[in-house]
């Protein structure tokens, strides 16, 4: 068994496990519009000998009315060594999810990206999907979505890059203690015309909270490209540190 068939196999039961009553649980309707912040920062700045700068920011805010919610995310990476960049990464996405009934929802989203070191200018995705809660627990929360991506990317030698694709999800987070906290995630993207062209993304990060607002959060990031434009590497990791303030 490979690595696409095993990773199909264990999302492809634990969705199948836990969606197997859906549709006998009624629709949760919320009256009240609740919204929430997460914003993150990571500096490194170093001098003398070695001059290195490195930012790591995030963005989260969400808004959640009757059976809707509407999501924001933004992310950037970037870092220099010597006055030579070496990263510059950033993402910004906007996604609406709709709540059908208990832990079922589907949901659209659009995000745009940068990242010119791993050979592309921009690109777009627009995402449609359905998203499903196996866990929801005062210790678990753990979800899967499913979906359909569609990818516009422009190159650096300025070419198109367009594909239809397919997409699985899934988000899992624990509280150890009531200051203590462990989140993983994984997106597999596949491509429905070319097998060669996968995309895998994984991150896995620890929490431990100061006060009711701030917390530090330590996090190792994944990307990985099975069919990279040269001279591209196929992995890119990223390890971080970072404040975070929660509303």
């Amino acid at each position: 068994m490979n690595f696409k068939t095993a990773l199909f196999s264990i999302l492809a039961f634990a969705t199948f496990n836990g969606a197997t009553s859906f549709a006998d649980e009624p629709a949760v309707a919320k009256t009240d519009g609740q919204f929430k912040n997460e914003s993150e920062a990571g500096v490194v700045l170093s001098t003398g000998n070695t001059q290195v700068q490195a930012f790591n920011l995030k963005q989260t805010n969400s808004y959640e009315w009757s059976s809707n919610i509407v999501k924001f995310n933004g992310r950037y990476l970037g870092s220099t060594t010597k006055g030579t960049e070496n990263a510059r990464y950033f993402t910004l996405g906007l996604r609406y999810e709709r709540l059908l009934v208990e832990k079922f929802s589907l949901f659209a989203a659009e995000t745009f990206e940068s990242d010119i070191f791993t050979g592309y200018n921009h690109r777009y995705s627009t995402d449609v999907g359905v998203k499903y809660i196996l866990v929801k627990s005062e210790e678990t929360n753990w979800f899967v979505e499913a979906g359909y991506r569609y990818i516009a990317e422009q190159l650096i030698s300025s070419a198109n890059n367009d594909r239809s694709n397919s997409r699985i999800y899934s988000e899992v987070v624990h509280n150890f203690a009531k200051n203590l906290s462990a989140k993983l995630w994984a997106e597999y993207i596949q491509s429905l015309a070319n097998g060669k062209d996968l995309l895998f993304n994984s991150e896995i990060s620890m929490a431990m909270a100061l006060n009711e607002t701030f917390s530090v959060k330590l996090g190792y990031l994944l990307r990985y490209n099975n069919n990279p434009l040269a001279p591209a590497q196929n992995t890119d990791t990223t390890f971080t540190t970072s404040l975070v303030a929660k509303f």
